[in-house]
């Protein structure tokens, strides 16, 4: 039976209890730095290379790896401290939750989908542009239930701004970066439209950070102006003792506290809804429109009387503003060059030279998700495998457009890749964030439950535009942050779409029925056991991440090195392709992948130049195309590259042409539509006639 936390928490903590909080909440910090890291800006592992140390080594996608990596590593060693911080205090162990039940589902069926898909090993650790797959919705998993386990409702307030605060950084270098802040800019930033990016480097990314946070920082902002007009006895009692003169320096402190505060969150929420207008990301706005609008639903919904008019009021014009906008964006066609698009928002750019090519891309990419349903209709293909299905199911629009390895929108990702099981998991977390979120919020007084409500407006901002949009680490630290918050007060309140006091009688009762425990194993062993493994755990864990980031960084050595023009010998690019795919063989399809294109657009030059290292680099080819196969059987890209490669070398090397020939017809059966593999065929090598 769960123990009351009223007489757990007059229990004084011991010393290896302190500590094991402080390394956890140390941890939760670092972790919401996350989205300032960026791979070669800030040391995570030193790479050796020639027996040199590289601090700051740089890694291929620097503004992903890194992030991704670097949160793994925090959330093991957060999640070895909170396994022995609930072992020895039953304080911190979780309580019954439905929302931590349901992201357990959630987490239950795409591990399912990933073992029945087809590539478990991409299903499970993604690719170094994504840093998805089922092993990070794992950690992030771990994180929310170390959030909703040590942080308390009181507590949320100071998580919160020392988000926001992150944000507020965030914010203020995009501002920079609109203002050509030399030191902001990053080498090789586009012009306009993709240059604000802050330490995201894609704008879209950006964007859905930014809105999180300028609603949150709202919530807080409107908060501290209604608490004058909503106090209590306490707040009445507190006034008067105000109005008591004193002159110490504590009482100006605590004076001006309250104004400075105030003008943080004021800043914060205009700064980052102008960051949001700055990165010209149209699904970014729209969020923000639709997370407005779903504050004004749910005061609506909460209120009485004239407050809970004026709010529908409010609601009704933010939603047709939303509408108006989504139509504005999809519908009409306006002319790129006309003087009409011209403007000093990028926004507004964006928005008046729109092309309808856009939306048609994204309908093409949900239309091959559909048609992957059709096929796999319970489990999908498996997590990260939306590239098969693009290629199997891509027609039109969708055979002829670039390659797409998501789906740009989570259901239809989640339709494809986990089936209508991942879809219905999916749905129920939100469901249950409104269900449980209003019933917590239901029970708050009016001042108490606005941080809450702008968070869920927060949440609908963050889903809307994730319906079109991929999403990555910083937006999911987003999420769960909110998402733990949400939960915490919900338990505090107990409120829930099924009572804690209810689950936690289900719980006995499914104790008592399996009887006690055999008598040689003791509770201190279990606890033993389980931090155990957790260590365990975590220590793979580490070397898994210090393997994938050595590999990612010395991949980038070997694209860096591959452009002949450098004059670096071509051996070493040779040596630095084949030690990252070593280094992380789970993720090594990447650099195979890479490989292969190396080859084939530099074959006749290096054979030219030095036919001893052209027989070296083919010998390597022909040693890792058959492993890059076994890994990803289904992914069109592999026999496609290869085919490509092999009709390049054939040109030189007549005995390739049969290989060339059998990729072509290995891509053409797994991607009979797409573009690049029906131009494959016109470039087949013949053999002459006999």
């Amino acid at each position: 039976m769960w123990e009351s936390p009223e007489s757990i928490r007059s229990m004084p903590l011991r010393l290896i209890e302190r500590a094991a909080l402080g390394v956890t909440w140390a941890g939760i910090g670092l972790i919401l730095l996350i989205p300032l890291a960026v791979s070669g800006e800030t040391a995570f592992f030193p790479l050796l290379v020639n027996d040199q140390a590289v601090l700051f080594p740089p890694t291929i996608f620097p503004f992903l790896v890194g992030k991704g990596l670097l949160f793994r590593c925090l959330i093991e060693i957060v999640f070895v401290a909170w396994t022995v911080l609930a072992v020895l205090n039953p304080e911190y162990r979780p309580r019954p939750s439905v929302l931590l039940g349901l992201l357990a589902v959630a987490l239950g069926v795409a591990l399912v989908s990933a073992l029945l898909g087809v590539s478990v090993v991409r299903s499970l650790f993604s690719t170094y542009e994504r840093m998805g797959g089922v092993l990070d919705q794992a950690h992030w998993f771990a994180f929310a239930v170390v959030l909703v386990s040590v942080v308390r409702l009181a507590q949320w307030r100071i998580l919160l701004n020392a988000n926001l605060a992150v944000g507020m950084v965030i914010a203020l270098w995009a501002v920079g970066q609109h203002f050509d802040v030399e030191a902001l800019l990053w080498a090789g930033a586009k012009e306009g439209y993709g240059r604000i990016t802050a330490t995201f480097g894609n704008p879209i990314h950006l964007g859905a950070y930014v809105l999180v946070t300028s609603l949150v920082a709202a919530g807080f902002f409107v908060a501290s102006l209604v608490g004058k007009n909503a106090r209590g006895s306490a707040d009445a009692a507190a006034e008067a003792e105000a109005t008591r003169p004193k002159t110490t320096a504590r009482y100006d402190f605590r004076t001006v506290l309250p104004w400075l505060s105030r003008l943080f969150w004021g800043l914060c929420a205009l700064l980052s809804a102008w960051v949001v207008t700055l990165t010209a990301v149209r699904s970014a706005f729209l969020g923000l429109i639709a997370g407005l609008a779903a504050v004004a639903v749910l005061f609506a919904c909460l209120e009485k009387g004239r407050v809970r008019l004026a709010i529908g009021a409010a609601a009704g014009l933010l939603a047709a503003a939303v509408v108006t906008f989504a139509l504005l964006v999809g519908v009409v066609e306006r002319d790129p060059e006309s003087p009409r698009a011209r403007s000093s928002n990028p926004l507004i750019e964006r928005t008046l030279s729109f092309s309808k090519r856009t939306v048609l891309t994204r309908l093409a990419a949900w239309d091959a998700a559909r048609g992957g349903f059709l096929e796999r209709p319970v489990l999908g293909w498996g997590p990260e495998n939306y590239v098969v299905v693009l290629g199997r199911h891509g027609s039109g629009m969708g055979a002829n457009m670039r390659i797409h390895d998501n789906a740009h929108g989570r259901l239809a990702e989640e339709l494809a890749t986990k089936g209508l099981l991942g879809v219905v998991s999916h749905v129920a977390i939100w469901a249950g964030l409104l269900v449980v979120g209003l019933q917590a919020a239901r029970r708050m007084g009016r001042r108490e439950r606005i941080p809450l409500v702008f968070a869920g407006g927060a949440l609908v901002g963050y889903f809307a535009q994730s319906l079109v949009s991929p999403e990555v680490v910083t937006g999911t630290l987003q999420f769960t942050l909110l998402f733990a918050f949400v939960a915490v007060v919900a338990q505090t309140t107990r409120e829930s779409a099924v009572s804690p006091s209810g689950l936690s009688s289900l719980a006995t009762t499914i104790r008592n029925r399996a009887g006690p425990l055999p008598g040689w194993i003791k509770r201190p062993v279990l606890g033993g056991a389980a931090i155990a493994v957790s260590a365990a755990m975590a220590g793979f864990g580490w070397w898994a991440n210090h393997a994938a980031f050595s590999a990612a960084s010395v991949g980038a050595l070997a694209i860096r090195s591959s452009e002949p023009m450098r004059g670096i010998a071509p051996h070493y690019t040779r040596e630095f392709f084949a030690e990252a795919i070593d280094n992380f063989e789970p993720m090594g399809n990447q650099f195979r992948l890479f490989l292969f294109q190396y080859t084939r657009n530099w074959w006749r030059l290096l054979r030219s130049r030095d036919r001893a290292e052209a027989a070296t680099l083919l010998a390597l080819v022909d040693a890792e195309a058959p492993a890059a196969i076994r890994l990803e059987p289904e992914n069109w890209e592999i026999p496609m590259t290869l085919a490509e490669m092999y009709i390049e070398v054939s040109s030189t090397n007549p005995r390739y042409r049969a290989a060339a020939r059998a990729q072509i017809e290995a891509a053409r059966e797994l991607a009979p539509n797409r573009y690049e593999v029906r131009a494959l065929w016109p470039q087949a090598p013949r053999d002459p006639p006999t």
